[in-house]
């Protein structure tokens, strides 16, 4: 979701730090933004993949064909879009800074815990009722408000909670509350029913909070 500013206000805090492969090399639009795909790994065999825009000028002297390691600075932005007569969350990474890795260093430990770390800040829009998967975990969902006044927009991030940490944020905090969190930038798929009853993968873009803190404001 894209829209304007909206209250209460939160300084900007907004940073998400990558190292992946890129599984979808850099194409260039009529709007002279430079988009490709990258793919982080978890530790487990899991792999998220996002999309990465920033301006077509900054890609100069960059390797970003498919299969090049780089790590990203940068931002999560959103912003709605219609898929067909439907509209939906797109969630996108954009870059502020670039940088080649080397295939040593996409081996080591090192590259794989450093692959995905967000750090937002603002204000809670959205709390879902706290619940329980089948599997018996718990599990708690909600969206983050961010503000980027620099260029008059808002954000709007969803986030996931599990076990404990759903728990606390459940109990602890609700709808305008302002928070930071530090979380993992993650990718899922799931499926939808659609109005013929069939039905249709999709992927949800979500940041999984491993902390969360409530901004104390400065008088």
């Amino acid at each position: 979701m894209e829209g304007k500013i909206i209250k209460p206000d939160v300084p900007y805090q907004n940073k998400i730090l990558l190292n992946g492969q890129i599984s979808k090399s850099v194409c260039v639009g009529g709007s002279r933004m430079a988009t490709f795909y990258l793919k982080t790994k978890r530790f487990s065999s899991y792999e998220d993949e996002f999309h990465v825009y920033l301006p077509a000028e900054n890609i100069k002297g960059l390797n970003l064909r498919t299969g090049c390691f780089v790590s990203v600075d940068g931002e999560i932005r959103t912003r709605n879009v219609f898929v067909g007569d439907e509209r939906r969350l797109q969630v996108s990474v954009y870059a502020n800074k670039i940088e080649n890795l080397s295939e040593e260093f996409a081996k080591k430990d090192d590259f794989v815990r450093k692959s995905n770390n967000a750090y937002l800040g603002g204000a809670i829009c959205k709390m879902y009722p706290l619940r329980t998967t089948p599997r018996g975990k718990t599990l708690q969902e909600g969206m983050i408000a961010i503000n980027n006044r620099e260029i008059g927009q808002s954000y709007y991030i969803p986030f996931i909670a599990w076990d404990k940490a759903a728990s606390f944020i459940n109990r602890t905090y609700r709808i305008s509350d302002q928070v930071s969190l530090h979380g993992r930038f993650q990718s899922r798929e799931y499926e939808k029913k659609q109005t013929d009853g069939s039905l249709n993968t999709r992927t949800a873009y979500e940041v999984s909070v491993i902390r969360m803190d409530p901004i104390i404001k400065e008088f």
